[in-house]
């Protein structure tokens, strides 16, 4: 009977180890994994390529098919947009009256966690005139920062006038082959940022004015970024100064 009760005691603790085991090769299993992803499909840098000549064959084999992040340079030197956006009196004439979807945020951090890590919030959310919103970008005041980030299409839907500025990125539709799900719109200043988050689609990001920079992980650094939920929040205007210094908590989300 004693003989019985120690092979179950080695056999329990044999599979208390064995299952350590199983979890330290899987975890071997997909640093070596990271390590081989780095080293043969990663650049040390993004590349820079002109668009001037970029053929939607080129863009699709070398970019495209290989999930590979590039800069493309001169694609957009035709577009009316390029000279007439730099003036945000241009955008405010052209849109002076279009009602358009603006985040409010106090720090410019949008759908992200709370500095004390507690919280996933979301910015207050308003319609209103564009040259009001134009008002906000270059006059912009302490506590609140205005982006517009509206998804699903916004620009065709808040920025109609702007169309005719814009010109069909013809290398990217071949290669796609198809219209684009969605063209979306976002302006905003230094003080915006996006939080960490994943993008189920293919992405051209034309840049008009200014610089937009990216933090880009390949898909094989997912496990180590320690995903978890939150308790969801949005932040409500406190005034009508447009103060957004309270959250409501309203669901729960999950973010990386």
């Amino acid at each position: 009977m004693k003989k019985k009760e120690d092979m179950e005691s080695k056999m329990g603790n044999g599979g208390g180890n064995s299952s350590e085991k199983i979890k330290i090769k899987i975890k071997t299993a997909m640093d070596n994994l990271r390590e081989d992803v780095k080293a043969l499909a990663v650049p040390c840098e993004i590349p820079r390529i002109s668009g001037e000549s970029l053929t939607a064959l080129q863009f699709h084999r070398d970019y495209v098919a290989k999930n590979q992040p590039v800069i493309i340079t001169g694609c957009l030197s035709s577009w009316p947009a390029m000279r007439k956006w730099q003036d945000v009196n241009y955008l405010a004439t052209r849109l002076q009256h279009q009602k358009v979807t603006v985040d409010l945020t106090p720090d410019g951090y949008g759908d992200s966690v709370t500095p004390d890590g507690s919280t996933f919030v979301t910015p207050a959310q308003q319609k209103m005139p564009f040259g009001r919103f134009a008002h906000m970008l270059t006059n912009p005041q302490p506590g609140v920062v205005a982006y517009c980030q509206k998804q699903n299409g916004n620009f065709n839907e808040e920025f109609k006038p702007l169309i005719q500025d814009t010109k069909r990125i013809d290398w990217a539709f071949d290669a796609f082959g198809a219209e684009p799900d969605a063209v979306n719109m976002w302006i905003g200043d230094q003080r915006s940022v996006s939080s960490l988050h994943r993008d189920p689609y293919e992405n051209v990001y034309c840049v008009i004015k200014g610089q937009k920079r990216f933090t880009l992980l390949p898909p094989t650094d997912g496990v180590y970024l320690a995903e978890q939920e939150f308790p969801g929040a949005q932040y409500r205007l406190a005034n009508q100064e447009k103060r957004t210094t309270t959250t409501t908590t309203t669901t729960t989300a999950t973010t990386t």
